[in-house]
C-alpha cells in the first residue's frame, strides 16, 4: 500500500468511528497560495483567502475572483477551491467553496481470508476470526475494493468596520463529507478582528466558536472544539523604490490537550506558530518564505494587469509535499 494512503486512512477512519479530538484536521488546509508561502499565517495577512481564514481582515482585501489548486499528499489528494472578495466601503462580503479530494482508498476489510492455521472456515481451530493474519491464512486481493473520501466546504463571511483601523467579521461555513458510503454533515461560525496601521497588522480569529458538530450516517458525530489564531505583521519600507519588506508571526491556540501533536502542549492548552518573510518589488513582484508547523515553506507571485499568478510550496517528511497554485482577478 503507498505510504501516503496509510496516513490518509489513519486520518479518515476516526471519523467514521466519531471520534473527536482533531476532528477539524481537514479545516485547516487553508486557502491560496500568498498564506501557504508565507509560513501559514493566514488570519493576520489579508487577501484572497480572508473568507476563510478571518473574515475580518476582508476589508482590506482587494475585489477579487479567485481559484486555487493544490498537489498534497505527493498528488494522493486533490485540493481546490474557487472564491469571491468584495469589499466596499467601510464593509465587506466573500464567498468561497473548497473541495478535498481521495480517490482509490484501499478497503481490505474482505481481503483477509481468517480461517485459521488449518485454512478451513468455521472449524474453530486457532487464530480463527480473530483479525490478525496468522501463519496459514492469505489475503485474497480479488476482494480489495476501492473507496473515495471527499470534503467540501462552503463559506459566506461578512466584515464591517468597527472604528478607525479596526474591522470585525464573521463566517458561516457549511460542510458536507463523504467516506466511501457514509456521508456527513455540519455548521460552523468563526470570529475575528484585524488592526492594522502603516507599519503593521495585527488579528485575531475564533474558530468554530460555537462548537462545530458533524454529524454522520453512522450515527456518530464529530465535534470540532473552538480554537484561536492571533498574530502579528509588520512591514518595513525599503530603500528601493517602492519595495516593502514584511515579517511575519502567528500562533494557533487549541484548546483539547493535543499532547505531541502540537510543537508546545501543556495540559489542555496546546500552541503551534508560523512565520514567514515576504519581498514586495513595486507590488508586483513577490518573494515568499518561512516555517508551518516547523515545515519548510516557500514560495512568490507575478501581478500582470488585473491578474496575480502565485505559487507556494511546503516541504513534509511523512506526508510528501505541498504545491499550491492560484490564480486571482482584481477589479
Amino acid at each position: 500500500m503507498n505510504k501516503y494512503k496509510f496516513f490518509i486512512i489513519l486520518l479518515i477512519i476516526p471519523a467514521i468511528l466519531g471520534a473527536t479530538k482533531y476532528a477539524g484536521e481537514f479545516l485547516s488546509l487553508g486557502y491560496g497560495s500568498r498564506s501557504l508561502s508565507f509560513g501559514g499565517i493566514q488570519a493576520t495577512l489579508p487577501g484572497i483567502h480572508s473568507f476563510y481564514a478571518n473574515p475580518a481582515a476582508m476589508i482590506y482585501a482587494p475585489k477579487t475572483i479567485s481559484v486555487t489548486h493544490s498537489y498534497i499528499f505527493s498528488g494522493e489528494a486533490n485540493y481546490n477551491g474557487v472564491a469571491m472578495i468584495l469589499p466596499e466601503q467601510n464593509r465587506a462580503i466573500g464567498f468561497g467553496l473548497i473541495h478535498l479530494g481521495i480517490a482509490d482508498i484501499p478497503n481490505t476489510l474482505d481481503a483477509l481470508q481468517d480461517y485459521g492455521g488449518d485454512g478451513l472456515p468455521n472449524t474453530g481451530d486457532a487464530g480463527e476470526n480473530n483479525g490478525i493474519l496468522d501463519p496459514g491464512e492469505w489475503l485474497d486481493y480479488d476482494q480489495v475494493s476501492y473507496f473515495s473520501d471527499n470534503d467540501y466546504l462552503l463559506f459566506i463571511s461578512y466584515a464591517h468596520t468597527f472604528k478607525q483601523n479596526l474591522s470585525w467579521g464573521v463566517g458561516l461555513k457549511g460542510i458536507y463529507r463523504t467516506i466511501g458510503d457514509y456521508s456527513a454533515y455540519g455548521v460552523g461560525t468563526d470570529i475575528g478582528l484585524f488592526y492594522r496601521t502603516q507599519y503593521f497588522d495585527a488579528a485575531a480569529v475564533l474558530n468554530n466558536a460555537t462548537t462545530t458538530y458533524i454529524s454522520w450516517s453512522t450515527d456518530n458525530q464529530e465535534i470540532v472544539y473552538p480554537s484561536m489564531k492571533t498574530g502579528l505583521v509588520v512591514k518595513a519600507p525599503l530603500s528601493w523604490e517602492n519595495t516593502t519588506l514584511s515579517a511575519g508571526l502567528e500562533f494557533d491556540i487549541y484548546f483539547e490537550g493535543r499532547e505531541l501533536a502540537s510543537q508546545w502542549s501543556v495540559s489542555e492548552l496546546s500552541i503551534d506558530n508560523h512565520y514567514g518573510l515576504e519581498l514586495s518589488i513595486k507590488d508586483r513582484f513577490f518573494l515568499r518564505g518561512g516555517n508551518n508547523y516547523g515545515h519548510l515553506t516557500a514560495g512568490g507571485g507575478v501581478r500582470w494587469r488585473s491578474l496575480l499568478f502565485d505559487y507556494g510550496f511546503m516541504s513534509h517528511e511523512q506526508l510528501g509535499a505541498t504545491h499550491r497554485f492560484s490564480i486571482a482577478y482584481f477589479r
